[in-house]
């Protein structure tokens, strides 16, 4: 995403939040975020090179991590504000009340971001979106039949079979054909060390591929180990696992956000052709940030 795309995002974002009166806390880390990348795109069209280098080269990492964050929120805005206008305040309210920095401290925020981003994707990838129990409802585009899913953003390795147990009970409190869509970010990005900076170039290939790889070690593990950790618990039968994450990648280097995949479901499952279509739209290639 280039910065003119970025900041015709970030303009309808803001004219949302100024629509439905939405309180901001100046101290907020989203809204810091979101003031830091307002004072960059404003120096990026009034000073000349020279001078925007000497005063944002010393707030690199300030930016970068900035950018990822509101870069994908804005996007996320853009694409639900016409057909989920009158849902996203609620959204919006946690999201821009705490922190949605990659690699930062696990929070509500994060876990409400999960859900907006999933429906932007699907939305974008022309489903039918609804933000509604259990926590998305998707159909069309070629699906056999509305499909519910359950978001979960655990934060560690420990959370992640209490969190499919809670989305396997949502999916059957509402009586919906579903599964549980399980992003593991903050996981791979503690376990890799990845907080400060991630370069995508110093990776074995393309990262839609790496993360899809990792994705896929994580659901087999997933799946193997809980009937030993939770064997009174709904089988894993029917899960995708996500990973998204920005970085640096291509020559010259930009900032780019990828997001890999895999998924779960077994052959004889009544949404197993549904699930392999949703899975594929949300795994793409690279985006600039």
């Amino acid at each position: 995403m280039g910065y003119k795309k970025l900041s015709q995002q970030l303009n309808i974002l803001e004219r949302y939040v100024t629509d439905q009166k939405i309180k901001l806390a100046d101290d907020a880390p989203t809204v810091v975020q979101l003031n830091v990348v307002r004072e960059f795109l404003k120096d990026q069209s009034s000073l000349k090179e020279e001078q925007l280098l000497i005063k944002w080269n010393p707030r690199f990492r300030e930016f970068y991590e900035a950018q990822i964050a509101i870069g994908r929120l804005s996007g996320v805005i853009a694409e639900l504000v016409e057909k989920q206008r009158a849902q996203l305040a609620k959204y919006l309210k946690i999201i821009l009340g705490g922190g949605i920095s990659q690699g930062g401290h696990p929070e509500q925020a994060r876990d409400y971001f999960y859900e907006l981003w999933l429906a932007s994707v699907l939305s974008e990838a022309n489903f039918t979106v609804s933000l509604e129990e259990p926590d998305i409802v998707v159909e069309g585009n070629g699906l056999t039949k509305k499909i519910g899913i359950a978001c979960k953003y655990p934060s560690s390795e420990k959370q992640i079979h209490a969190h499919l147990s809670k989305g396997y009970s949502q999916l059957e409190k509402h009586n919906l054909p579903g599964f549980v869509a399980l992003g593991i970010d903050q996981i791979v990005i503690e376990q890799a060390n990845l907080k400060r900076y991630v370069d995508f170039n110093q990776g074995a290939g393309n990262p839609v591929d790496v993360l899809s790889a990792h994705a896929s070690s994580e659901v087999k593990r997933i799946v193997e180990e809980r009937p030993t950790t939770f064997p009174s618990e709904v089988p894993a039968d029917e899960v995708v696992v996500t990973i998204t994450l920005g970085g640096h990648y291509g020559t010259p280097a930009k900032l780019t956000v990828a997001t890999g995949t895999a998924i779960h479901c077994t052959s004889t499952s009544q949404i197993n052709s549904d699930m392999q279509k949703i899975a594929a739209c949300v795994a793409g290639l690279p985006r600039e940030a």
